[in-house]
């Protein structure tokens, strides 16, 4: 075989790897530690902190989760929909706050693009905002 089809071969098989990876998180349930469970919003809900948490979500988020928070990011694959009350009775601020900002593994991990703790707790709060809309 011709150095080309082994470079063919090599890099399908990683795209194939990294796609399988992918999807086993998105199937995956969350594993979000205790204390996250637990953690208190440290940011009241105000215009200012909503149109912060507007234009942070717009610039970090909205690319997957859309401007409506109801957006699919490919065929088959459902994020949250954050405008749902069942999202917003499952989970509290903190667990939000995890989901967005921690993650799991290096996917998802959002705390260098967002790296003002309070600028998080906005985002949080502009998700709440999207309740029934």
């Amino acid at each position: 075989m011709r150095r080309k089809d082994y470079l063919f071969f090599a890099v399908s098989a990683l795209v194939l790897a990294g796609g399988l990876t992918a999807m086993k998180l998105i199937k995956d349930p969350w594993q979000v530690p205790a204390n996250y469970k637990t953690m208190k919003n440290k940011v009241a809900v105000s215009k200012t902190s909503l149109a912060e948490g507007k234009e942070l979500f717009d610039m970090a988020c909205a690319s997957c989760h859309g401007t409506t928070g109801k957006a699919k990011i490919a065929k088959g694959i459902d994020l949250f929909d954050l405008s749902s009350a069942d999202f917003h009775a499952k989970f509290t601020d903190g667990e939000i706050y995890y989901q967005s900002f921690v993650g799991r593994n290096p996917w998802h991990n959002f705390t260098k693009a967002v790296p003002d703790e309070t600028d998080r707790w906005n985002v949080v709060n502009y998700i709440r905002s999207l309740k029934g809309k």
